[in-house]
Protein backbone atom coordinates (compact mmCIF):
# COMPACT_ATOMS: atom_id res chain seq x y z
CA UNK A 1 0.00 0.00 0.00
CA UNK A 2 0.65 2.82 -0.47
CA UNK A 3 3.46 11.79 8.08
CA UNK A 4 5.69 13.59 10.51
CA UNK A 5 7.44 16.79 9.47
CA UNK A 6 7.19 20.41 10.42
CA UNK A 7 7.08 22.01 7.41
CA UNK A 8 6.15 21.09 3.41
CA UNK A 9 5.89 22.01 0.11
CA UNK A 10 2.90 22.08 -2.13
CA UNK A 11 3.50 20.92 -5.44
CA UNK A 12 1.75 22.37 -8.69
CA UNK A 13 -1.60 21.07 -9.88
CA UNK A 14 -1.31 18.63 -12.35
CA UNK A 15 -3.14 20.09 -14.98
CA UNK A 16 -4.74 19.41 -18.80
CA UNK A 17 -3.00 20.91 -22.05
CA UNK A 18 -5.03 23.75 -22.61
CA UNK A 19 -7.58 24.19 -25.51
CA UNK A 20 -6.10 24.95 -28.61
CA UNK A 21 -6.26 28.66 -29.60
CA UNK A 22 -5.72 30.93 -32.93
CA UNK A 23 -2.85 32.60 -31.92
CA UNK A 24 -0.60 34.12 -34.80
CA UNK A 25 2.46 31.75 -36.21
CA UNK A 26 5.93 32.94 -35.14
CA UNK A 27 7.01 34.81 -38.26
CA UNK A 28 9.90 32.54 -39.97
CA UNK A 29 13.25 33.62 -40.05
CA UNK A 30 14.66 35.63 -43.27
CA UNK A 31 15.26 33.09 -45.56
CA UNK A 32 14.36 30.34 -43.75
CA UNK A 33 10.63 28.31 -42.99
CA UNK A 34 8.89 29.08 -39.94
CA UNK A 35 9.71 26.47 -37.12
CA UNK A 36 7.58 23.24 -36.42
CA UNK A 37 4.90 24.08 -34.44
CA UNK A 38 5.69 22.03 -30.53
CA UNK A 39 2.89 19.25 -30.50
CA UNK A 40 0.66 19.29 -27.39
CA UNK A 41 1.25 17.02 -24.99
CA UNK A 42 -0.65 14.00 -24.91
CA UNK A 43 -3.65 13.10 -22.70
CA UNK A 44 -5.74 10.06 -21.74
CA UNK A 45 -9.51 10.24 -22.28
CA UNK A 46 -10.52 12.35 -19.52
CA UNK A 47 -7.33 15.22 -20.51
CA UNK A 48 -5.23 14.23 -18.12
CA UNK A 49 -1.86 14.52 -19.40
CA UNK A 50 0.07 10.47 -20.01
CA UNK A 51 3.43 9.49 -18.88
CA UNK A 52 5.67 9.89 -22.05
CA UNK A 53 5.72 8.09 -25.05
CA UNK A 54 2.14 6.63 -23.71
CA UNK A 55 -0.99 6.29 -26.25
CA UNK A 56 -3.44 5.66 -23.67
CA UNK A 57 -4.50 5.15 -19.91
CA UNK A 58 -7.26 2.63 -19.07
CA UNK A 59 -8.97 4.03 -16.18
CA UNK A 60 -8.46 7.40 -14.74
CA UNK A 61 -6.47 9.46 -11.98
CA UNK A 62 -9.64 10.87 -10.80
CA UNK A 63 -10.11 10.84 -6.69
CA UNK A 64 -7.39 8.34 -6.21
CA UNK A 65 -4.24 7.68 -4.41
CA UNK A 66 -1.66 6.03 -6.45
CA UNK A 67 -0.68 4.28 -3.14
CA UNK A 68 -2.35 3.54 0.22
CA UNK A 69 -5.74 4.12 2.56
CA UNK A 70 -7.53 7.10 2.35
CA UNK A 71 -7.58 7.92 6.17
CA UNK A 72 -9.70 11.00 5.71
CA UNK A 73 -11.93 13.30 3.44
CA UNK A 74 -13.49 16.65 4.14
CA UNK A 75 -15.03 19.34 2.21
CA UNK A 76 -13.31 22.84 1.55
CA UNK A 77 -15.81 25.57 2.69
CA UNK A 78 -16.54 26.07 -0.57
CA UNK A 79 -18.46 23.11 -1.28
CA UNK A 80 -16.53 22.94 -4.38
CA UNK A 81 -13.10 20.73 -3.53
CA UNK A 82 -12.69 17.70 -1.03
CA UNK A 83 -9.39 17.28 0.42
CA UNK A 84 -8.00 13.42 1.62
CA UNK A 85 -5.62 12.39 3.36
CA UNK A 86 -3.86 9.22 2.81
CA UNK A 87 -1.07 6.26 3.73
CA UNK A 88 0.77 7.81 0.98
CA UNK A 89 2.41 10.36 2.96
CA UNK A 90 0.11 12.82 0.74
CA UNK A 91 -2.54 15.11 1.32
CA UNK A 92 -4.41 16.32 -1.85
CA UNK A 93 -7.46 18.51 -2.78
CA UNK A 94 -9.82 17.38 -5.85
CA UNK A 95 -12.69 18.82 -7.68
CA UNK A 96 -15.84 17.45 -5.99
CA UNK A 97 -17.38 17.93 -9.21
CA UNK A 98 -15.36 15.70 -11.49
CA UNK A 99 -12.44 14.14 -9.07
CA UNK A 100 -9.46 15.60 -10.45
CA UNK A 101 -6.55 16.52 -8.60
CA UNK A 102 -6.04 20.24 -8.15
CA UNK A 103 -3.15 20.02 -5.39
CA UNK A 104 -1.00 17.76 -3.46
CA UNK A 105 1.25 18.19 -0.46
CA UNK A 106 4.30 16.39 0.24
CA UNK A 107 6.55 16.37 3.54
CA UNK A 108 5.35 13.91 5.41
CA UNK A 109 7.74 11.10 6.22
CA UNK A 110 4.47 8.94 7.41
CA UNK A 111 1.56 7.84 6.80
CA UNK A 112 -1.29 10.87 7.28
CA UNK A 113 -4.17 9.57 9.50
CA UNK A 114 -5.99 12.63 10.11
CA UNK A 115 -6.57 16.12 9.04
CA UNK A 116 -8.85 19.14 9.98
CA UNK A 117 -9.81 22.22 7.84
CA UNK A 118 -9.76 25.91 9.31
CA UNK A 119 -13.48 27.40 8.78
CA UNK A 120 -12.39 29.90 6.43
CA UNK A 121 -10.87 26.69 4.79
CA UNK A 122 -7.22 28.40 4.38
CA UNK A 123 -5.99 26.26 6.28
CA UNK A 124 -5.35 22.12 6.90
CA UNK A 125 -4.34 20.85 9.68
CA UNK A 126 -2.28 16.94 9.80
CA UNK A 127 -1.90 14.21 12.04
CA UNK A 128 1.58 15.63 12.44
CA UNK A 129 0.43 19.24 13.50
CA UNK A 130 1.47 20.59 10.24
CA UNK A 131 -0.83 23.19 8.77
CA UNK A 132 -0.95 23.52 4.67
CA UNK A 133 -1.95 26.34 2.45
CA UNK A 134 -5.21 25.32 0.39
CA UNK A 135 -4.96 26.72 -3.36
CA UNK A 136 -7.84 26.96 -5.92
CA UNK A 137 -8.51 24.69 -9.19
CA UNK A 138 -11.09 24.18 -11.67
CA UNK A 139 -13.78 21.55 -12.80
CA UNK A 140 -13.20 19.29 -15.01
CA UNK A 141 -15.36 16.25 -16.69
CA UNK A 142 -16.35 12.66 -15.25
CA UNK A 143 -14.39 9.06 -15.24
CA UNK A 144 -14.35 5.09 -15.08
CA UNK A 145 -11.88 2.92 -13.95
CA UNK A 146 -11.54 -0.16 -11.80
CA UNK A 147 -11.62 0.54 -7.70
CA UNK A 148 -8.62 -1.33 -7.14
CA UNK A 149 -5.56 -2.72 -8.77
CA UNK A 150 -5.51 -4.64 -11.86
CA UNK A 151 -4.24 -8.41 -12.11
CA UNK A 152 -3.96 -8.84 -15.92
CA UNK A 153 -4.75 -7.47 -19.30
CA UNK A 154 -5.42 -9.39 -22.74
CA UNK A 155 -6.19 -7.29 -26.41
CA UNK A 156 -9.20 -8.81 -28.44
CA UNK A 157 -7.97 -10.84 -31.41
CA UNK A 158 -9.00 -8.05 -33.63
CA UNK A 159 -7.62 -5.70 -31.48
CA UNK A 160 -10.33 -3.29 -30.68
CA UNK A 161 -10.92 -4.31 -27.02
CA UNK A 162 -8.66 -4.54 -24.36
CA UNK A 163 -9.73 -6.48 -21.65
CA UNK A 164 -8.44 -5.95 -17.74
CA UNK A 165 -9.04 -8.15 -14.41
CA UNK A 166 -8.95 -6.50 -11.19
CA UNK A 167 -9.07 -7.33 -7.44
CA UNK A 168 -12.02 -5.36 -7.42
CA UNK A 169 -14.08 -8.24 -8.41
CA UNK A 170 -14.49 -7.46 -11.67
CA UNK A 171 -13.40 -7.73 -15.49
CA UNK A 172 -13.93 -5.10 -18.17
CA UNK A 173 -13.33 -3.95 -21.86
CA UNK A 174 -12.28 -0.94 -23.16
CA UNK A 175 -12.21 1.06 -26.34
CA UNK A 176 -8.42 0.08 -26.81
CA UNK A 177 -8.90 3.42 -29.62
CA UNK A 178 -10.18 5.75 -26.85
CA UNK A 179 -9.17 3.95 -23.77
CA UNK A 180 -13.44 4.80 -22.68
CA UNK A 181 -14.85 1.65 -20.53
CA UNK A 182 -16.99 -0.87 -22.79
CA UNK A 183 -18.69 -3.24 -20.13
CA UNK A 184 -18.28 -4.52 -16.83
CA UNK A 185 -18.64 -7.93 -16.09
CA UNK A 186 -19.65 -8.64 -12.70
CA UNK A 187 -20.30 -11.91 -10.68
CA UNK A 188 -16.78 -12.96 -10.75
CA UNK A 189 -16.13 -14.58 -7.55
CA UNK A 190 -13.71 -12.65 -5.61
CA UNK A 191 -10.25 -11.05 -7.07
CA UNK A 192 -10.45 -11.90 -10.80
CA UNK A 193 -6.65 -13.16 -11.31
CA UNK A 194 -6.48 -13.76 -14.61
CA UNK A 195 -8.17 -12.45 -18.25
CA UNK A 196 -8.02 -14.67 -21.64
CA UNK A 197 -10.02 -13.91 -25.23
CA UNK A 198 -10.46 -17.13 -27.47
CA UNK A 199 -8.77 -17.07 -30.90
CA UNK A 200 -11.80 -16.07 -32.43
CA UNK A 201 -12.68 -13.24 -29.96
CA UNK A 202 -16.07 -14.75 -29.76
CA UNK A 203 -15.18 -15.86 -25.68
CA UNK A 204 -13.56 -14.74 -22.77
CA UNK A 205 -12.83 -16.08 -20.19
CA UNK A 206 -11.52 -15.32 -16.31
CA UNK A 207 -10.08 -17.10 -13.30
CA UNK A 208 -11.06 -15.83 -10.01
CA UNK A 209 -10.99 -15.79 -6.55
CA UNK A 210 -13.25 -18.44 -5.99
CA UNK A 211 -11.90 -21.41 -7.55
CA UNK A 212 -13.63 -21.30 -10.83
CA UNK A 213 -13.31 -20.24 -14.30
CA UNK A 214 -16.20 -18.64 -16.17
CA UNK A 215 -16.78 -18.28 -19.70
CA UNK A 216 -17.99 -15.17 -20.85
CA UNK A 217 -19.86 -14.18 -24.05
CA UNK A 218 -17.86 -11.23 -25.80
CA UNK A 219 -20.18 -9.28 -27.68
CA UNK A 220 -23.03 -9.35 -24.74
CA UNK A 221 -20.86 -10.05 -21.76
CA UNK A 222 -23.19 -12.57 -19.92
CA UNK A 223 -21.82 -15.85 -18.54
CA UNK A 224 -22.31 -18.64 -20.40
CA UNK A 225 -20.47 -20.87 -18.85
CA UNK A 226 -18.50 -22.26 -15.40
CA UNK A 227 -16.00 -24.39 -14.80
CA UNK A 228 -15.20 -25.89 -11.50
CA UNK A 229 -12.77 -28.39 -10.20
CA UNK A 230 -10.03 -26.28 -8.71
CA UNK A 231 -9.69 -25.94 -4.67
CA UNK A 232 -8.19 -22.63 -4.75
CA UNK A 233 -7.33 -19.35 -6.44
CA UNK A 234 -7.81 -19.24 -10.33
CA UNK A 235 -4.48 -17.51 -11.42
CA UNK A 236 -4.23 -17.78 -14.82
CA UNK A 237 -6.05 -18.99 -18.43
CA UNK A 238 -5.18 -19.38 -21.74
CA UNK A 239 -6.85 -20.86 -24.90
CA UNK A 240 -5.19 -23.62 -27.13
CA UNK A 241 -4.55 -21.62 -30.53
CA UNK A 242 -7.73 -24.07 -32.06
CA UNK A 243 -9.97 -22.67 -28.99
CA UNK A 244 -11.11 -25.86 -28.38
CA UNK A 245 -9.49 -26.08 -25.00
CA UNK A 246 -8.98 -23.89 -22.04
CA UNK A 247 -6.18 -24.29 -19.15
CA UNK A 248 -6.38 -22.92 -15.91
CA UNK A 249 -3.98 -22.69 -13.22
CA UNK A 250 -4.66 -22.29 -9.73
CA UNK A 251 -3.27 -21.68 -6.16
CA UNK A 252 -3.79 -25.21 -5.24
CA UNK A 253 -0.61 -26.70 -7.10
CA UNK A 254 -2.45 -27.91 -9.85
CA UNK A 255 -3.26 -27.07 -13.82
CA UNK A 256 -6.27 -28.22 -15.22
CA UNK A 257 -7.67 -28.97 -19.22
CA UNK A 258 -10.96 -28.02 -19.69
CA UNK A 259 -13.31 -28.92 -23.19
CA UNK A 260 -14.73 -25.50 -23.87
CA UNK A 261 -17.22 -26.64 -25.69
CA UNK A 262 -18.88 -28.82 -22.79
CA UNK A 263 -17.00 -27.31 -19.48
CA UNK A 264 -16.13 -31.03 -19.32
CA UNK A 265 -12.43 -31.26 -16.94
CA UNK A 266 -10.44 -33.11 -19.68
CA UNK A 267 -6.70 -33.53 -17.17
CA UNK A 268 -5.81 -32.36 -13.76
CA UNK A 269 -2.13 -32.55 -14.38
CA UNK A 270 -0.66 -32.94 -10.45
CA UNK A 271 3.37 -32.87 -9.74
CA UNK A 272 3.95 -29.30 -8.63
CA UNK A 273 4.45 -28.66 -4.79
CA UNK A 274 3.81 -24.85 -4.95
CA UNK A 275 1.39 -22.58 -6.13
CA UNK A 276 0.94 -22.55 -10.33
CA UNK A 277 1.23 -19.06 -11.24
CA UNK A 278 0.96 -18.88 -15.10
CA UNK A 279 0.32 -21.44 -18.20
CA UNK A 280 0.64 -21.38 -21.51
CA UNK A 281 0.12 -24.01 -24.25
CA UNK A 282 2.59 -24.88 -27.37
CA UNK A 283 1.48 -23.54 -30.92
CA UNK A 284 -0.01 -26.50 -32.03
CA UNK A 285 -1.74 -27.63 -28.62
CA UNK A 286 0.64 -30.36 -27.71
CA UNK A 287 2.35 -29.40 -25.03
CA UNK A 288 1.41 -27.34 -21.86
CA UNK A 289 3.64 -25.22 -19.84
CA UNK A 290 3.59 -24.68 -16.26
CA UNK A 291 5.35 -22.14 -13.94
CA UNK A 292 5.07 -22.69 -10.48
CA UNK A 293 6.24 -21.19 -6.99
CA UNK A 294 8.13 -24.01 -6.36
CA UNK A 295 10.76 -22.93 -8.44
CA UNK A 296 10.23 -25.09 -12.08
CA UNK A 297 8.24 -25.45 -15.13
CA UNK A 298 6.71 -28.46 -15.86
CA UNK A 299 5.99 -29.36 -19.76
CA UNK A 300 2.59 -31.40 -19.94
CA UNK A 301 1.25 -33.71 -22.50
CA UNK A 302 -2.11 -32.35 -23.30
CA UNK A 303 -3.41 -35.54 -24.65
CA UNK A 304 -2.50 -38.40 -21.98
CA UNK A 305 -1.77 -34.98 -18.88
CA UNK A 306 1.27 -36.80 -18.38
CA UNK A 307 4.30 -34.54 -17.53
CA UNK A 308 6.78 -34.57 -20.01
CA UNK A 309 10.31 -32.75 -18.50
CA UNK A 310 10.57 -30.29 -15.94
CA UNK A 311 12.73 -27.73 -16.21
CA UNK A 312 14.79 -26.24 -13.43
CA UNK A 313 17.12 -23.18 -12.73
CA UNK A 314 15.29 -20.11 -11.31
CA UNK A 315 16.68 -19.63 -8.01
CA UNK A 316 13.14 -18.49 -7.08
CA UNK A 317 9.05 -18.50 -7.57
CA UNK A 318 8.69 -18.93 -11.72
CA UNK A 319 5.26 -16.54 -12.13
CA UNK A 320 5.82 -16.58 -15.61
CA UNK A 321 6.02 -18.35 -18.67
CA UNK A 322 5.28 -17.95 -22.72
CA UNK A 323 5.83 -19.75 -25.82
CA UNK A 324 7.52 -18.22 -28.60
CA UNK A 325 5.11 -18.13 -31.54
CA UNK A 326 7.23 -20.68 -33.64
CA UNK A 327 6.86 -23.07 -30.37
CA UNK A 328 11.06 -23.42 -30.64
CA UNK A 329 11.45 -21.37 -27.32
CA UNK A 330 9.66 -20.88 -24.38
CA UNK A 331 10.64 -17.82 -21.87
CA UNK A 332 10.06 -17.42 -18.11
CA UNK A 333 10.44 -14.55 -15.45
CA UNK A 334 11.00 -15.70 -11.78
CA UNK A 335 11.02 -13.93 -8.53
CA UNK A 336 14.77 -14.28 -8.47
CA UNK A 337 14.98 -11.29 -10.89
CA UNK A 338 16.01 -13.51 -13.09
CA UNK A 339 14.28 -14.25 -17.23
CA UNK A 340 15.81 -17.15 -19.10
CA UNK A 341 14.63 -18.33 -22.31
CA UNK A 342 14.99 -21.92 -22.78
CA UNK A 343 15.27 -24.42 -25.86
CA UNK A 344 11.54 -26.25 -26.12
CA UNK A 345 12.79 -29.33 -27.30
CA UNK A 346 15.94 -30.19 -25.04
CA UNK A 347 15.42 -28.11 -21.89
CA UNK A 348 18.64 -26.23 -22.29
CA UNK A 349 19.04 -22.51 -21.83
CA UNK A 350 19.76 -20.61 -24.68
CA UNK A 351 20.25 -17.23 -22.31
CA UNK A 352 19.66 -15.58 -19.28
CA UNK A 353 19.34 -12.30 -17.29
CA UNK A 354 19.45 -11.44 -13.34
CA UNK A 355 19.43 -7.69 -13.14
CA UNK A 356 15.79 -7.13 -14.29
CA UNK A 357 13.18 -6.27 -11.60
CA UNK A 358 10.44 -9.15 -12.46
CA UNK A 359 7.65 -7.62 -9.35
CA UNK A 360 4.18 -8.55 -10.66
CA UNK A 361 6.26 -10.41 -13.64
CA UNK A 362 4.41 -10.95 -17.43
CA UNK A 363 5.86 -11.58 -20.34
CA UNK A 364 5.05 -11.40 -24.16
CA UNK A 365 6.44 -12.52 -27.61
CA UNK A 366 5.66 -9.85 -30.42
CA UNK A 367 3.59 -11.81 -33.39
CA UNK A 368 6.98 -12.60 -35.66
CA UNK A 369 8.91 -13.43 -32.26
CA UNK A 370 11.71 -10.99 -32.43
CA UNK A 371 11.04 -9.15 -29.34
CA UNK A 372 10.30 -10.22 -26.04
CA UNK A 373 8.53 -7.79 -23.55
CA UNK A 374 8.59 -8.00 -19.69
CA UNK A 375 6.44 -6.11 -17.49
CA UNK A 376 7.98 -5.55 -13.69
CA UNK A 377 8.13 -3.43 -11.38
CA UNK A 378 7.38 -0.25 -12.14
CA UNK A 379 8.67 -0.95 -15.99
CA UNK A 380 8.33 -2.35 -19.43
CA UNK A 381 11.19 -3.73 -20.94
CA UNK A 382 11.71 -4.54 -24.29
CA UNK A 383 14.02 -7.07 -24.82
CA UNK A 384 15.63 -8.74 -28.44
CA UNK A 385 14.44 -12.74 -27.71
CA UNK A 386 17.19 -13.80 -29.85
CA UNK A 387 19.88 -12.39 -26.77
CA UNK A 388 17.71 -11.16 -24.56
CA UNK A 389 19.55 -7.71 -24.93
CA UNK A 390 17.34 -4.79 -23.79
CA UNK A 391 16.69 -2.34 -26.87
CA UNK A 392 14.28 0.20 -24.92
CA UNK A 393 11.81 0.32 -22.03
CA UNK A 394 8.50 2.15 -21.22
CA UNK A 395 8.39 4.00 -17.33
CA UNK A 396 4.88 5.19 -16.45
CA UNK A 397 2.85 3.70 -13.46
CA UNK A 398 3.53 4.40 -9.79
CA UNK A 399 3.39 0.83 -8.81
CA UNK A 400 4.46 -2.64 -9.88
CA UNK A 401 3.22 -3.54 -13.58
CA UNK A 402 1.04 -6.64 -13.12
CA UNK A 403 0.78 -7.74 -16.67
CA UNK A 404 1.28 -7.21 -19.99
CA UNK A 405 -0.08 -7.96 -23.47
CA UNK A 406 0.82 -7.20 -27.09
CA UNK A 407 -1.61 -6.31 -29.73
CA UNK A 408 -2.45 -8.39 -32.39
CA UNK A 409 -0.26 -6.60 -35.10
CA UNK A 410 2.25 -5.96 -32.59
CA UNK A 411 2.66 -2.56 -32.58
CA UNK A 412 1.46 -1.72 -28.72
CA UNK A 413 2.03 -2.62 -25.38
CA UNK A 414 -0.71 -2.71 -22.74
CA UNK A 415 0.17 -3.05 -19.07
CA UNK A 416 -2.05 -3.61 -16.09
CA UNK A 417 -0.84 -1.54 -12.83
CA UNK A 418 -1.40 -2.47 -9.14
CA UNK A 419 -2.57 1.92 -9.52
CA UNK A 420 -6.09 0.86 -11.13
CA UNK A 421 -5.20 1.73 -14.66
CA UNK A 422 -3.96 0.24 -17.53
CA UNK A 423 -1.30 1.98 -19.74
CA UNK A 424 -0.44 1.56 -23.88
CA UNK A 425 2.39 2.32 -25.71
CA UNK A 426 3.65 1.63 -29.16
CA UNK A 427 6.34 -0.34 -29.28
CA UNK A 428 8.32 1.57 -31.53
CA UNK A 429 9.62 -1.73 -33.65
CA UNK A 430 10.30 -0.87 -37.23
Amino acid sequence: MIAAASCGRAVPPHESPAAPTSAAPSAAPPGGEAPPATPAPATDAYGDPLPAGAALRLGSLRFRHAEGVINAVAFLPDGARVVSASDDRTLRIWSAVTGQELQRFEGHTDEVSAMAVSPDGKLVATSSADKWDVATGKPRVGFERHGHELTSVAFSPDGRTIATGSRDDTARFWDAATGKSRATLRGQGGDVHTVAFSPDGKLFATGSEDGAVRLWDGSSSTEVRRFTGHTDDVSSVVFSRDGRTLASGSFDTTARLWDVASGKSLHALAGHKEWVDAVAFSPDGKVLATASWDGTIGLWDTATGTLQKRLSGHAGWVIAVVYSPDGKSIASAGHDDGVRLWDAATGAVIWQREDLDTRGGSLAFTPDGKTLVLGGGPLVVRMTAATGATTGTFEGPTRTITGVAISPDGRFVAAANQDTTALVWPLGLP
